[in-house]
Parts: C-alpha cells; structure tokens; sequence
C-alpha cells in the first residue's frame, strides 16, 4: 500500500527500468561487435583486446567507479583536455548526473555483455558463412540471414544477465548520479541504514525479485533458460515441441505468433533487400567520386577495427588512472598526482584494521 500512496516509489521503479533498460541496449550495441571480431581473430591484438575485456574483473568495482569520477569530474581528466583545447571555458557537468551513471554503468556491465555473445559465437560454424558467400550471398548478406540468426541466443543470455544486473545496481547511481538517477537499491539501502524500515525495505526488494522472475520467465518462454548454461540442444527440443503440441495460445504466444508469422517475416525481407539495394546504389555512387586510394579500403573491416579500438581505449583508460593514484601523497584525488609518494600505500599496510 505504502508504495501506491507514495508515487516517488512508483518513479523510482520505473526510473530503474529506465536506466537498466538503456545500460543494457548500450552493451548489447557496442558489445556485439567487440565479441563477433573476438570469436574469429587469432591474432595478438585479439589477446590485447580480450584482456582488456577480463581486466575490469579483477578490479574492485568502487575503485572502478572513483577512476570515472576522477576521469569525469568538474576538474577531472576530460574537462582539462578540453579546456587546454579551449573547446570549453567552463568545465562541462559530466557526473551527478544520468550520463555519468550511464558511463560508469557501462564500462561495469559490458563485458557481462561480451561474454556471453562471444561463448555462443565461438560455436558458430564459419563453413555456413563460406557456403553463403559461395551461392552468390554478400557479406552483409551472410551475416544477417546466417550469423545473425545463430548468435540470438548469446544476444538473449547478454540481455538478461546485463538487465538483471543492471536492475540492483547501487555503487555507481549512488557516486556518480543525482536525485533523478535514484534507483530501487539506493531506496532499499535508504529505507535499512537511515529510516531503520526494514518492512518497506523487504517489500522493495520482493517487488523487484518479482520483477526479475518475471524476466526469466519471458526469456524461458522465448529462447530456453538451458541457453545460458550454452546447452542449446535442451532449449531447440522443447521449442520443437512447444511447437509441435496443439495447445491453446496465451498471450505470450499470440504476442511471438504475432511477431514470427510468415507474412511478417516475408515483409521484413522484402524490406531488407531494398534497403541492401539501396546501400549498394549508394556506395556505388560514392566509390565514382572518390579518390582510388578509399576504394581501396575494406570499410567493414576498418570500421570493425575502429569500434574495437574505442571500446579498448573505454576499458583499459580507467585501470590506466588507477594506477599512478596509488602513488600519490595528495590529499584529493587528482589526476595526474602533484605529489608523488607512498604515503596510502604505507597507510594501507600498516593500518590496524
């Protein structure tokens, strides 16, 4: 009753939806990429970019947070950059505010986006997308009616440990965010630690287990819960047979019957080779106009390698900073220190607690 009489509450949840909902598209769109160059590259820069991906887990997620505040602080790293650039003659608001929380939500939850896509991509037979290219299919072609399809069950898996995750977060809202960026486990931690009601703190945190059940019940229904645990055979047989049983439809299953009908699924097709013929009209218009030496260059590629770079520099710049911090005697965090010492890592190891 408590949380109908009081709409913050209601603004709260939904303010959480909000935030989880676009953290997790976020990572799903710079995420996929990352995990479809990694699960077909051998090379070493592979190796660097999929250690840069596992880094972030062996840091502490508050000290990954401190490292974005110092990074997107009013005179942190990137104010300064662009007030030496005299882009800006005022320090931009980059925290305390709904960028920052994305930002620093982002960099947290990526690689739980990564991961999961690049397990079941890794499993993809690379002899289909060779087939496809043999019978007269593009590259973009092959892609989305072959490889696509095949890594939807690593996208579902990235989707819902990401949302679920991104759903009880509390560190980085709490640090980097303001009152509108409040989120259901700041309120939960506010109504056990400063209004000492551990009831509505209950009812909250049985209003989002609900929540959360409520999506894996939808992903089940959809892909197959088995599909986290990579065992996708469980989750094709019982689609199969959910399919095959006569049953009378619920909601969920007019809502993908809806969806997935044949019709639809020829419409969209249609719809997509006229986009692909319209791209192809472009580009060809494009490569008469320009220079030889960009006709050259393989774009899919460059621009493959381009994403990859900016998500290595988002990962690795914050480990980046934390480092020479360790190192400095200054009483406010900064970076680069003005003072250089041991002095918190002597206070570090000669602390009694």
């Amino acid at each position: 009753l408590t949380l109908i009489k009081h709409p913050v509450y209601i603004k709260v949840f939904l303010n959480t939806l909000e935030i989880s909902i676009s953290v997790t598209l976020i990572c799903i769109l710079f995420g996929y990429p990352i995990a479809y160059y990694l699960s077909d590259a051998k090379s070493n820069w592979a190796t660097i970019l999929l250690i840069s991906v596992l880094l972030p887990f062996w840091i502490s997620v508050l000290v990954r947070t401190y490292s974005w505040m110092i990074i997107l602080g009013r005179y942190g790293v990137v104010n300064d950059i662009l007030m030496l650039l005299g882009w800006t003659s005022n320090p931009l608001k980059l925290m305390y505010n709904r960028f920052g929380v994305y930002v620093g939500m982002v960099y947290v939850m990526l690689p739980f986006a990564i991961l999961p896509m690049l397990s079941v991509m890794q499993g993809i037979d690379r002899n289909l997308i060779r087939a496809a290219d043999n019978l007269g299919s593009t590259p973009w072609q092959s892609f989305w009616h072959v490889f696509f399809p095949l890594s939807i069950p690593g996208v579902g898996a990235a989707l819902l440990l990401t949302f679920i995750r991104s759903t009880g977060f509390f560190v980085t809202p709490a640090l980097m965010g303001g009152p509108r960026e409040t989120m259901i486990a700041i309120s939960i931690q506010t109504q056990l630690e400063e209004v000492i009601n551990w009831g509505f703190a209950s009812a909250l945190s049985v209003v989002l287990l609900i929540i959360v059940l409520f999506l894996f019940f939808i992903y089940n229904h959809f892909l197959g819960i088995d599909l986290l645990w990579g065992d996708s055979q469980k989750s094709r047989i019982k689609f199969n047979k959910a399919e095959s049983t006569p049953k009378k439809m619920g909601l969920l299953s007019r809502f993908r019957a809806l969806l997935w009908n044949e019709s639809w699924l020829s419409f969209k097709e249609r719809l997509l080779w006229r986009v692909q013929d319209v791209i192809a009209e472009i580009r060809q218009n494009i490569s008469r106009i320009s220079p030889r030496i960009f006709q050259k260059i393989n774009w899919n590629k460059t621009g493959l390698s381009m994403m990859c770079a900016l998500v290595f520099l988002f990962l690795i710049i914050p480990v980046i900073i934390v480092v020479p911090i360790a190192f400095s005697n200054d009483v406010y965090l900064q970076f680069p220190p003005k003072e250089w010492g041991f002095e918190l890592l002597k206070n570090f190891f000669l602390s009694e607690s």
